[in-house]
């Protein structure tokens, strides 16, 4: 299917409703996994542990301080995005697509692997072939799945902006021999005879050549045609602030050292969950460990981006958000 064109949106709400269809893919386990990046040997990491204070969770610990000694480059650019994964590199090609002046980091040496299936609602693609959904009764739903807890005005712009998100994927996808596929099918009486409200909203970005790219080797050709690149083996360490508490930027660690980023409009965390922390998982989602039989996941997701939010002041939600599969078995 091809796109011709797309309605304007803000930046970070077309972005964001990629993204947000993405964000929980790398918290579904307990054990960490081995890696080979960074984040097990980072110095800055290790003084964050060191520097826990009285009354701060151990996993969380202080930020970390660097000597300005140790910082080898400055760059500066508008908005920084911290992940090339899923909702990272999203966000990069719209960025790209709305000639934005950003820059992507990645700690490790490649962009995380895709994601390709994704719920979009009444897009065009549904439209071709007569499927319609029932939004009301759909945000219902999703309230009653999350306990209340969801936001609604999120799931709502995700609705409403899905069938826009759709059309510029596919528009990039096509360049780079790729497609979008939509689903057209229903699950009788919902899931695994509970009566849920499972509506036909699953696309697929497929390829049409056996030399097409996957959605976020696409994404990042299309950065790259547009003057931008990843920066990979760049991990991010922690925010930086001004004097008011204003996020200003962010520090990377990089093999040859520190990296400061200063970033004029904004940085975007897209750095995955912390499956791959387990005194984190522990503390934080303690369920999730006693619910579990195997995890798979991206070795980089340690939490980092959710530990340099904290640091600069955000707050986290009280409930985790876990995402399970009933996929394991116990032999």
């Amino acid at each position: 299917m091809k796109s011709e064109s797309m309605s304007r949106r803000s930046f970070l709400g077309g972005a964001g409703v990629l993204a947000a269809g993405m964000a929980a893919a790398g918290m579904a386990g307990c054990a960490p996994q081995a890696s080979g990046n960074l984040s097990e040997t980072g110095e800055a990491t290790a003084q964050a542990a060191e520097g826990a204070a009285e009354g701060v969770p151990s996993w969380l610990g202080q930020a970390p301080e660097i000597d300005e000694a140790e910082i080898v480059s400055e760059l500066t650019t508008d908005l920084v995005i911290a992940g090339a994964g899923n909702g990272g590199m999203a966000a990069a090609a719209y960025a790209a697509d709305k000639g934005l002046d950003f820059m992507v980091f990645e700690a490790a040496g490649d962009v995380s692997g895709t994601r390709n299936w994704f719920a979009a609602i009444d897009t065009n693609y549904d439209a071709e072939i007569g499927q319609t959904v029932d939004r009301g009764r759909l945000m219902g739903e999703i309230a009653r799945y999350s306990a209340g807890s969801a936001d609604e005005r999120l799931i709502k712009m995700v609705i409403d902006e899905s069938n826009d998100m759709c059309e510029f994927v596919d528009s990039v996808l096509a360049q780079y021999g790729g497609n979008m596929v939509v689903q057209d099918f229903e699950i009788p009486g919902g899931m695994g005879g509970t009566p849920y409200y499972t509506p036909p909203f699953e696309h697929m970005c497929g390829t049409t050549s056996e030399d097409g790219l996957d959605r976020n080797h696409a994404f990042e050709a299309f950065i790259n045609d547009k003057g931008h690149e990843v920066y990979y083996e760049h991990r991010l360490i922690k925010l930086t602030q001004d004097d008011a508490g204003r996020v200003t930027g962010a520090i990377l660690e990089t093999p040859e050292g520190y990296v400061r980023v200063t970033a004029n409009k904004g940085v975007m965390l897209a750095t995955g969950g912390y499956v791959n922390n387990a005194e984190m998982l522990e503390a934080l989602s303690p369920i999730t460990c006693q619910s579990i039989v195997m995890t798979t996941s991206e070795p980089k997701d340690d939490g980092m981006g959710q530990k340099a939010a904290m640091w600069a002041g955000a707050t986290r939600d009280a409930v985790s958000a876990t995402m399970i599969f009933d996929r394991g078995w116990v032999d």
